[in-house]
């Protein structure tokens, strides 16, 4: 008995030690409810289009909602139009591992804001749920919002590794800041950040530092620019990768400034015909510092940072517009051919009956 206790004791902690030391990969944030899932898209390719919702049925579960929240003098905030709370799912590891793969407990202990369009910012505590660790907030002003994601996972095989993630997303609706109402005052973050902004982060050129209402819209065919900052400083000559939800890749080393420049693919959008949807795509970056140190009393030979930022392309408009231009050209060819024949059909039943 105390043979097999020995056995299984030893197994467990082989396992453990085994995951301690494996490369724990990336940490990233996907935002639910609009399929930008890294894997979604995936998923859909080569399946039948999912049944519509029940309307009926979820408007009567509102409704359910809303009475018990009278009962208990809930009173929740009017959302102006068009616009949504901020729902997120934190993931960690390698894009295309297991879904149970990708939300190890330690996802738990990571350091999350959001940053509001009026640049103040808010802490968020990842909520372990069935399907991951999800971040949540109200959102109600309109404008840009940024997410950021920070783990010091400690040491690995003698490695130590800072994980960072990013989404920059717009909210429709109201332009007026609601701050004022909220009792919250806005936090300053420290852990992982520097001047108030993660301290290893990839910057979009081109849209982060515009408040137009589609700045951050990515087109097939357009060429997006990441500038990598560790510390407000740019990193020269470290590799940024953009991937695409299907597996498509592409490699750049930064320059003297620290940017990297990518022509964004026309991936698989028209499988249905007409369609507008975006394709999720994820841009990494990883940069290793030699040097030796300590971090919670076990030594280490190098420091790896590692930083995600998840974006959506979309077909651009001479995609979907000749696609659309080639169907109503085969139509009209197939009811002209068709109308043809008809009146050649009545002309020799005309001559037949004379």
């Amino acid at each position: 008995m105390k043979t097999v206790f020995l056995i299984i004791c030893s197994f467990i902690f082989l396992s453990s030690s085994a995951l301690c030391n494996e490369d724990p990969g990336f940490m990233w944030l996907e935002q639910m409810g609009r399929g930008h899932s890294m894997s979604s898209t995936a998923k859909k390719q080569g399946t039948k289009k999912s049944q519509k919702p029940d309307m009926a049925a979820m408007m009567k579960k509102a409704a359910e909602q809303k009475k018990i929240d009278e009962e208990k003098g809930i009173k929740k905030k009017k959302r102006p139009a068009m616009s949504r709370p901020a729902k997120f799912l934190l993931k960690a590891g390698h894009f295309r591992d297991d879904k149970k793969k990708l939300k190890p407990s330690w996802l738990a202990d990571s350091s999350c804001f959001i940053q509001n369009p009026d640049s103040s910012m808010h802490k968020l505590h990842p909520l372990k749920k069935r399907y991951g660790y999800q971040l949540y907030d109200e959102a109600m002003a309109g404008g840009f919002y940024q997410m950021f994601a920070y783990n010091d996972i400690g040491v690995r095989n003698g490695v130590r590794y800072q994980l960072f993630s990013q989404y920059r997303f717009r909210n429709f609706g109201s332009d007026k800041s609601t701050d004022s109402e909220n009792s919250e005052k806005p936090e300053i973050a420290s852990l992982g950040f520097f001047n108030n902004a993660p301290r290893f982060r990839l910057i979009d050129v081109i849209s982060d530092y515009s408040d137009e209402r589609y700045a951050d819209r990515r087109y097939t065919g357009e060429k997006i620019v990441f500038q990598l900052l560790l510390d407000d400083k740019p990193v020269v000559d470290a590799e940024v990768t953009v991937t695409s939800s299907l597996g498509w890749k592409k490699t750049s080393r930064t320059d003297k400034q620290g940017k990297a420049s990518f022509t964004l693919i026309k991936e698989k959008f028209h499988d249905d015909g007409v369609n507008k949807t975006p394709a999720p795509y994820l841009a990494t970056a990883e940069y290793t510092l030699a040097g030796k140190g300590v971090y919670q009393g076990i030594a280490y030979d190098r420091e790896t940072y590692r930083v995600t930022r998840h974006f959506s392309v979309r077909p651009t408009p001479l995609d979907w517009k000749s696609k659309q231009l080639g169907f109503l050209i085969i139509t009209g060819s197939g009811v002209a051919v068709m109308f043809a024949a008809g009146i050649r059909r009545r002309r020799r039943n005309w001559y037949e009956s004379r």
